[in-house]
């Protein structure tokens, strides 16, 4: 599962501690987030989603089931272009707010 704009973490502390087992990842533009996240033992790293073609590269790397995009896409200037990253990057589900 990857967090798109993870921030404070909250979504992958809480599926992190429901479910054993799970990999999770989390991106942000903040690096007090990534290192945040990192501290609890989260894969994590600086995402810039205002960069089409470095968003492409970036995700293209990872393939994961699920990619989460939650109170992100109204802040960003081609939220379409994020959605479409997202979507070819995922193996399975994008689901996003």
């Amino acid at each position: 599962i990857m967090d798109i704009g993870a921030g404070d973490g909250s979504l992958l502390q809480s599926l992190q501690l429901k479910i054993n087992g799970l990999e999770l990842v989390g991106t942000d533009y903040s690096e007090t987030s990534i290192a945040f996240l990192t501290s609890l033992g989260i894969k994590a790293f600086f995402l810039d989603l205002e960069n089409s073609e470095k968003l492409t590269s970036d995700l293209d790397s990872i393939k994961p089931d699920h990619v989460i995009i939650f109170e992100v896409l109204e802040h960003l200037s081609i939220p379409e272009e994020t959605l479409k990253c997202a979507m070819r990057s995922s193996s399975k589900y994008v689901h996003f707010s």
